[in-house]
């Protein structure tokens, strides 16, 4: 699940939160293991607006404490 939002007017700045849920079966049992979630916040700086191309700066957490700041060009959302 994502949430956009523009943070000005002309869409130039913007944010999003997204979580997810991600499991996978065992390989002897083929039954799914307990889900694991994660999610996290980002900031958005829009390059081009014909072609929606951003600079991405997300903050995210996981399972097992995992966490991790990314930095990007491109969304896969």
């Amino acid at each position: 699940m994502t949430i956009r939002v523009n943070l000005s007017a002309d869409g130039f700045w913007g944010a999003v939160a997204f979580v997810n849920f991600t499991s996978a079966s065992d390989s002897e049992t083929r039954a799914l293991q307990t889900p694991d979630m994660g999610g996290g916040v980002g900031l958005r700086v829009r390059l081009n607006k014909k072609s929606h191309s951003n600079i991405t700066l997300d903050v995210s957490f996981g399972a097992c404490g995992s966490h991790g700041l990314f930095l990007g060009t491109g969304e896969a959302f």
